[in-house]
């Protein structure tokens, strides 16, 4: 085959469609996109350097499509790796369904059409790499089907090493104080990045004991033999000296790993490393074969171990790296700054250099947020001052030769100029307000267009709270991403509060939350009489915490209340009313305790509906989305459960630890219009929304200082030197000193070393943040933060764009002022939030706001009449006697539903209101049928055997029933149909999942049975083991509650209804029934209101 005999244009336009072509007669690639896909060499690596929004999905679809074309390769010869499974996904559907579409053209090689088709291998980083584990792992000596433990899992592992082998791995342990779940964070931290940097514990112990040693030979005033290090620095250097023990805990939970056939991310990447290191032939040479081309996707995201891998696979290989350096921003997690940089020495050769290819058009950003983002990075291009110190000139101009080159973003042809609005007010509440406001006009579009999407960008999750509240003020809805911001709602609080109080009996501050909440509504007096008994039944005699041995004893407040339970002659102090509550709290407490036993996400549920929270929310008129927390933390509860060993007490120290850990947050659906996501910033990468808000842009919150400048001499993380790119991080060396002292001027230069690193990073994620903008971005911060009494500084960042001359920038209120154009406000003695007290209103008036505005109406009339009395007051009683009657026929002709109704009654309660709610009025209990016993069996076959877990008895179970008159109810043959079924085949998106749903002020319990992932979005199935519907009435009918769950699981998964199918599978006859009409929501939504109507009032 010739080479290049079509150009990446012809290639490009080929796979459009023709509609886009019509819209877009002159759509062409841009020069720059031309060059990187013709020009990077076909033999040889390359680099593409793409800025934020530049397109680099398409480039790379392109390159594979004019590869393909030019005869370089065949598809299947083509490896791409990202690094999340979403980008994977999108990018392998970009690529396979251009080469389907190419493959219709002239310009599919004549050689492949013969040929089957076979995908490129588009995979994440971590996926590929297991499958080199997989490939070689009995040579490594490991199982190739090792088990890979998720987030979860590893916590669950490393928290059982800790307890179980920690003193007899090191004893110092158990002096260290600090709590559980720190110390296996800081266990699995250094974990990952001795498994990153191929370092053990024994190397990081002499290291710590190298620096332990050499400062001690230093000189000090004082010094003695017995005590070389005085206290006031040796209490500076413990945490460092201390790190030895957390290595050897890190290397018994790797070695535990191991003992029981286990790996982790981590694990994957550095066992393939291992293999190519140990037998690259093999290794390499094969995926060289293999693979005649790789497309390596932001690559300033890979990890130090993962560029080692990359390099010993397909160094001076053709590899077409994209990546941004002023995206690199997970130098936390073990990304290298300077890994673009390094791919040119790594992957090069040294005749012939990596060519580079800058890709600077925007294809997402408006101009004016461009020369924002452009702005932020003009102190990136210096290099940073710790790298260049003491380097010659030789080394300067190496140092620059090597440099990657820069990329200005430049707005597309056409691009709007956009708009960005920075606010700077007095208080973080009244910050909130603004955004919130904000949010609000931008979304007030015309009747029937499109809500524009939404995004709030946290730098960390800590004041979520603020931002959620002020967003459902306006009538805003939100979703909060991530662990961290949901453990700030108020519900979930209470629901984990609930949890703390069942598992701990020291969580007395959780049960006090819970006491004075809507449920129990006790008063502080009450509250101060508990704490006086709890310390009364702990053997107190005094106030100063001491038995009568002078010993000093703890006392609990959650045994105190169980206790009042079991004490009949009891005098505490608290009141009548108060111990009536108290002991219905202690009652719900004991039963709940009792059911621990449960499975973990059955048993939280049970807990939530204990305490009434779905009820409580659900009657909130002020909630947009009353349930979406619940539902989000039962995700979280569910997905703890699915890893290794999940237990209540392990679960709320993974709580605990993962609240702190941002590699957990990553949105699970996408963005819905009209809807504003809560997230991280690191969260954010690789996402774009309409609207963008960037809150608290204040000094210490971002850029962030909340873990110090310390670095690794805090003890938490691994010695720099031991790095893959020590040569890029700030450089620790004593050895040439001869006094103490200069060890700590030495230290603080390097602290000031590590802000600048982290300082640079903190500007990338600036640059990150502002460029997820498609729309319209808005910058903001306060004087005060949250009810903190100083006040911090404005960000520099956000000095820096509010001084920028930038036009579409517009500062709310500023002071004219181009040298200092913020807002000024007066000095105030207090923080005005500190002042008010500013929390979310929780617990809620247990009446609700509807309710509460009708209490007090009848509060007023009675004093009205109190204040005028009838004069006839024999006449008066008469007339309320006769209203009295009145009502009492009418409320018999009426009733009372409950608030939870399950689904399956749904359609009995629309078609057959009276006869329904006459059992409501008089409730009667019905006989079970033995058709609806069989379904009971059968539905829990058929959860075992899709592997949901049901205990053993349930299978068992024999009751008496009344025969319904179906002959065939035998359970065998219903699994022997259903074996035979198109549905055995299948595997289930979700099986047996319930779901809740609000209409009016029910909630309705929907128990989908099934849901299958179609071509065309999703298919719900409904199991039927009675006799199938003979007529389209009946069918109909039966679709009613297939409307519902429809309804919900849409609802659920912020999916449209549209994209669902609904089918009733009748197992008996294997017959599959598609109702011809489903009901929209709309139309539910009447049909219930019709039935309110009827039955109440």
């Amino acid at each position: 085959m010739s080479n290049n005999k079509f150009s990446a244009d012809q290639v490009f336009l080929a796979v459009q469609s023709a509609e886009k072509l019509a819209a877009n007669p002159d759509m062409r690639l841009t020069d720059e996109q031309r060059n990187a896909v013709e020009l990077a060499p076909t033999d040889a690596p390359s680099l593409v350097v793409a800025g934020a929004g530049s397109g680099k999905t398409e480039l790379m679809s392109v390159r594979v499509l004019w590869l393909v074309a030019n005869g370089f390769a065949e598809p299947h010869e083509i490896l791409g790796l990202t690094f999340t499974r979403k980008a994977a996904s999108e990018l392998s559907k970009r690529i396979n369904n251009g080469l389907r579409t190419l493959a219709r053209t002239d310009y599919w090689p004549k050689e492949l059409a013969e040929k089957p088709f076979v995908a490129p291998n588009i995979s994440t980083y971590n996926s590929y790499a297991n499958s080199l584990f997989q490939d070689h792992a009995l040579a490594l000596g490991y199982e190739p089907d090792s088990i890979l433990l998720t987030e979860a899992a590893r916590f669950q592992l490393a928290r059982e090493v800790v307890l179980k082998y920690g003193s007899t791995t090191d004893s110092r342990i158990n002096e260290y104080e600090s709590s559980l779940p720190t110390i296996v964070g800081a266990v699995l931290s250094i974990a990952s990045e001795m498994a990153d940097n191929d370092v053990n514990a024994e190397q990081l112990n002499a290291y710590v004991d190298e620096i332990k040693s050499q400062i001690a030979a230093m000189d000090v005033r004082g010094k003695t033999e017995e005590q070389p290090i005085p206290p006031s620095r040796l209490k500076n250097w413990q945490s460092f000296f201390d790190s030895g023990l957390i290595a050897n805990l890190a290397q018994k939970f790797r070695d535990e790993k191991f003992a029981r056939g286990m790996v982790d991310y981590s694990d994957q990447v550095a066992l393939a490393a291992k293999a190519v290191e140990r037998m690259p032939e093999l290794v390499a040479g094969r995926e060289r074969t293999l693979y005649k081309h790789v497309l390596l996707d932001e690559y300033q995201d890979t990890s130090t171990l993962q560029t080692k891998l990359l390099k010993g696979l397909f160094a001076q290989h053709p590899v077409f790296a994209v990546g941004d350096p002023n995206q690199s921003i997970y130098g936390w997690r073990g990304a290298s700054a300077s890994n673009l940089r390094e791919f040119i020495t790594d992957f090069g050769a040294p005749e012939r250099e990596v060519e580079q290819f800058p890709l600077p058009t925007s294809w997402r950003n408006p101009s004016g947020v461009l020369n924002l983002a452009n702005h932020l990075l003009l102190k990136l291009q210096d290099e940073p001052s710790f790298v260049t110190r003491g380097m010659t000139e030789q080394q300067l101009a190496e140092l620059e030769h090597s440099k990657v080159k820069v990329v200005e973003l430049t707005p597309r042809p056409g691009a709007p100029v956009g708009d960005t609005e920075l606010a700077y007010l007095q208080t973080q509440s009244e910050e909130a307000k603004a955004v919130a406001e904000w949010f609000k006009r931008k979304m007030d579009v015309p009747a029937g267009a499109k809500k524009p999407t939404a995004a709030m960008l946290l730098r960390t999750k800590g004041a979520a709270n603020y931002y959620a509240a002020a967003l459902s003020e306006v009538g805003i809805p939100y979703q909060i991403v991530g662990v961290a911001g949901l453990l700030e709602m108020p519900e979930i609080v209470d629901l984990v509060s609930a949890l703390k109080v069942v598992h701990n009996p020291t969580s007395g501050a959780s049960l006090l939350r819970l006491l004075a909440g809507p449920r129990w509504r006790i008063g502080a007096k009450d509250i101060q009489q508990l704490y006086m008994f709890a310390k009364k039944i702990s053997g107190f005699d005094n106030e100063d915490g001491v038995d009568l041995q002078g010993e000093e004893v703890g006392f609990s407040i959650v045994d105190a209340l169980d206790e009042l339970l079991d004490r009949r002659a009891l005098k505490t102090g608290i009141s009548e009313t108060g111990l009536v509550r108290m002991k219905d709290c202690a009652k719900l407490f004991r039963k709940l305790r009792s059911q621990t036993g449960l499975a973990l996400p059955e048993f939280v549920r049970v807990v939530e509906q204990e305490l009434w929270l779905d009820i409580e929310l659900t009657a909130n008129p002020n909630r947009l989305q009353p349930m979406a927390n619940l539902n989000s933390f039962a995700n979280v509860v569910a997905n703890y459960s699915n890893s290794y060993s999940p237990t209540l007490g392990g679960f709320l120290e993974w709580l605990e630890f993962a609240a702190e850990k941002e590699s957990f947050e990553t949105p699970s659906i996408s963005a819905t219009p009209g809807e504003v996501q809560i997230l991280t910033i690191h969260a954010s990468k690789g996402l774009e929304w309409d609207l963008v808000a960037v809150p608290q842009l204040i000094e210490g919150t971002f850029p962030s200082d909340t873990q110090g400048f310390r670095g690794w001499t805090n003890g938490k993380s691994l010695p720099y030197h031991f790095r893959g790119d020590a040569d890029s991080l700030p450089r620790f060396d004593i050895s040439g000193f001869t006094k103490q002292t200069e060890v700590d001027k030495y230290e603080d230069v390097f602290k000031a070393d590590v802000k600048e690193y982290k300082y640079r990073e903190e500007r990338r994620l600036a640059y990150v943040a502002v460029t997820r903008a498609k729309q319209s971005l808005m910058l903001s911060a306060s004087v005060y933060k949250g009810t903190n009494k100083t006040t911090p500084p404005p960000s520099q960042y956000l000095m820096e764009l509010a001084t920028c001359g930038e036009p579409t920038l517009t500062i709310v209120g500023g002071s004219g002022d181009p040298e200092s154009p913020l807002p000024v406000y007066e000095s105030l003695e207090a923080n005005p939030d500190a002042e008010a007290n500013l929390t979310l209103e929780w617990p809620m008036d247990p009446l609700g706001p509807k309710h509460r505005v009708k209490l007090e109406a009848a509060k007023q009339l009675v004093e009205d009449g109190a204040e005028k009395p009838n004069a006839s007051k024999v006449d008066a009683e008469i007339d309320l006697m006769l209203a009295d009657q009145e009502e009492s026929v009418t409320r018999a002709t009426q009733a009372k539903l409950p608030v939870r109704i399950p689904a399956s009654r749904f359609k009995e309660f629309l078609l057959e209101t009276d006869t329904v709610a006459e059992l409501y009025r008089r409730p009667v209990p019905r006989e079970p049928f033995s058709a609806t016993m069989a379904g009971t069996l059968f539905h829990t076959w058929v959860e075992e055997r899709f592997g949901v877990f049901s205990p053993k008895e349930e299978l068992d179970i024999r009751v008496e029933a009344v025969d319904d008159g179906n002959p065939q109810l035998n359970i065998d043959d219903l699994k022997e149909i259903f074996e035979k079924s198109r549905f055995a085949n299948m595997k289930p998106k979700d099986i047996e999942c319930e779901i809740q749903v609000t209409i009016e002020s029910n909630t309705f319990i929907c128990k989908i049975d099934a849901v299958f992932e179609t071509q065309d979005g999703f298919e719900i199935v409904d199991w039927k083991t009675g006799v199938a519907p003979k007529t389209a009435e009946d069918i109909a009918e039966k679709a009613l509650q297939l409307a519902l769950y429809r309804m919900a699981y849409a609802k659920f998964h912020r999916i449209e209804p549209d994209t669902i199918k609904v089918c009733l599978y009748y197992v008996n006859e294997n017959l599959e029934i598609r109702p011809e009409e489903v009901k929209s929501e709309a139309e539910l939504l009447e049909m219930w209101n019709a039935v309110l109507a009827q039955v109440t009032d």
